[in-house]
């Protein structure tokens, strides 16, 4: 069955990236992957791997030229706002488990 989606405003968007950890075992090995899951070729299967998108502006993927397009306010979410995020995930867990009043 076809389904259709509409875009929310507004779009907030969590990116994910590659990182080389300090003392890594294989530096070299882990700096290729990381770039090349940077480059067309890997945003392509880490798509069909884990169904993430490059949402960043600029990008080229039809859905995040779709969301440029709709003129809805996009907000990148950052780390400085993971604190925040974890708090307001707890209070609502706690909301809809019953675990609080």
């Amino acid at each position: 069955m076809p389904v259709k989606y509409v875009i929310p405003a507004p779009v907030v968007l969590g990116q994910f990236g590659a990182t080389v950890l300090a003392k890594a075992p294989h530096p070299s090995a882990a700096r290729l992957l990381a770039g090349w899951l940077a480059s067309k070729e890997g945003k392509t299967a880490r798509e069909k791997g884990n169904f993430e998108v490059d949402y960043r502006p600029g990008s080229d993927h039809p859905d995040a030229q779709r969301i440029y397009a709709s003129g809805v306010a996009v907000i990148e979410d950052r780390v400085q706002e993971m604190e925040a995020r974890a708090a307001l995930y707890k209070k609502a867990a706690d909301i809809l488990t019953g675990q609080a009043r």
